[in-house]
């Protein structure tokens, strides 16, 4: 298996843009058997290559999580029911393999209690009492990935109790975990995300914290660095925030937006689009003051490969939910797209749930059932692998065949937890990274016979798949 690469400043390939495609997605509802549930996630826990849903019942009796199997892609099953006899409302499930045995096991956090929560994947998407891990305060988010490069998965959790920490703990591939390093921060913290922000292999933390974002620069060794501080315009609050290539130059930007509460809903809102720069640098390339106050997820609701925003917001008497359309180049349209959505949204969670290319998404109310939205009206790209093991695939250029410069590259990745970057590699050379799923580039390519190599990447754990095809340009 190869390791995660790191980013080239320049990227020699253009990605494919089509005309525009309609915004349109068909909804089916799942009842749960649980009273308001919060944090939704999908992915395949039986690993028959079907994303499944896994669903926090943070206010059920008893609290615990609802399993919903796939029956087949995008459609699912009946409930299933776990309960966690330690936790007073389970929330923000995790989805990964956290004891090294290849199947993927459940991680939550706990509103009110220093715990973290674990349950253990029986290896067919049942699942066991695993332990509770201990951190020092009720956490208010928390990310995983492989931190110091020893095959096992880490976490983070920003806690608050009367102050908020930002604490990193070590795995050792057993459900335990050792602290590794604690910063105090100064005031509340929220939205967190793990992911190789810079591109030299190791992975960072974006955290909210009061007005600003913070961008904690990974070590390799289980420790980071000070951070970058993004202000947006140091009144309002940071709510959420999301990261992705919005403007496909093969660099994670960072969206945030945040507002504040008024006698009418919200005095003001805010959201701001921050451009990777290299290194540790961002700069502010898109900002609005009409869309803010709500969660935030990344999605390619319409097929053409640009990034896009779902904004949500389940508040039940100021609550909306829609979709901002990316320009692709980290600027996003105006004119908000209406989305199918249960009544108060507690979370969204983004996955190609019917393996068709396109972003599907679930959403689930808190007043009780999950919304799953198909993508029907997005252009097709290349249909993924399975979801049965990590792989990578490419629909376009056929083996063997032969193809006029530039060469046209179509491409998908998948895996139990789902993929989050793909890379393509020419005759040995890098030539394009896609935060994402699905890719297409064309690729200005001499005479001759080239080899062509597609890489994805798993979200957690940093393992990755290749497949490789040849191509003979005349």
């Amino acid at each position: 298996m190869h390791r995660l690469i790191t980013l080239a400043a320049l990227l020699l390939a253009l990605p494919v843009a089509g005309s525009a495609a309609t915004v349109s997605f068909s909804s089916t509802s799942y009842p749960t058997s649980s009273f308001g549930p919060d944090g939704v996630v999908s992915a395949d826990v039986n690993r028959d290559g079907r994303p499944d849903m896994i669903i926090a019942d943070a206010q059920g009796s008893p609290v615990g999580v609802s399993v919903f199997l796939a029956t087949t892609p995008g459609h699912f099953g009946a409930e299933r029911t776990y309960s966690i006899t330690t936790a007073t409302n389970p929330d923000s499930p995790l989805a990964a393999d956290l004891n090294g045995d290849g199947s993927l096991d459940l991680i939550l956090l706990d509103w009110h209690v220093a715990q973290l929560h674990i349950l253990w994947n029986n290896g067919d998407g049942t699942f066991r009492t695993g332990p509770d891990v201990a951190i020092g305060n009720p956490a208010t988010s928390f990310d995983l990935g492989d931190f110091n490069h020893d095959g096992k998965l880490d976490l983070a959790a920003t806690e608050c109790g009367s102050t908020c920490f930002l604490n990193i703990y070590l795995g050792h591939n057993n459900g335990t975990f050792t602290r590794s390093q604690s910063v105090q921060l100064a005031g509340g913290a929220g939205a967190m995300h793990a992911a190789d922000v810079n591109g030299d292999g190791m992975v960072d933390l974006v955290i909210s914290r009061t007005t600003q974002v913070l961008v904690w620069w990974g070590k390799g060794n289980g420790t980071f660095a000070s951070p970058t501080h993004l202000t947006p315009n140091g009144t309002d609050g940071v709510v959420e925030l999301t990261l992705g290539d919005f403007n496909n130059d093969g660099r994670l930007d960072i969206v945030a937006d945040g507002g504040t509460l008024g006698p009418n809903c919200f005095s003001t809102t805010g959201t701001w689009s921050y451009k990777n720069m290299g290194g540790t640098n961002f700069s502010l390339a898109w900002s609005s003051s009409n869309f803010g106050f709500a969660g935030l997820r990344r999605i390619d609701m319409n097929g053409d490969l640009n990034q896009d925003l779902i904004f949500m917001n389940g508040d039940e008497f100021c609550g909306f939910y829609f979709g901002l359309l990316g320009n692709g180049n980290g600027t996003f349209q105006t004119t908000a797209q209406s989305m199918p959505h249960p009544d108060e949204a507690a979370d969204t969670y983004v996955r190609d749930l019917d393996l068709d290319s396109r972003d599907d998404y679930i959403s689930d109310d808190g007043l009780g059932g999950t919304l799953v939205a198909l993508q029907t009206g997005g252009f097709k790209n290349c249909a993924p692998p399975s979801s049965t093991k990590l792989a990578a695939k490419i629909c376009v250029p056929a083996a063997g065949s032969t193809a006029n410069s530039p060469v046209l590259v179509r491409a998908s990745g998948n895996s139990p937890a789902g993929v989050i970057q793909l890379q393509v590699w020419i005759d040995g050379v890098k030539k394009a990274v896609r935060w994402h799923d699905q890719l297409a580039n064309k690729f200005s390519l001499g005479s001759g016979s080239h080899r062509i190599t597609v890489i994805a990447t798993d979200r957690y754990t940093q393992a990755t798949a290749s497949t490789s095809t040849n191509v003979t340009v005349p």
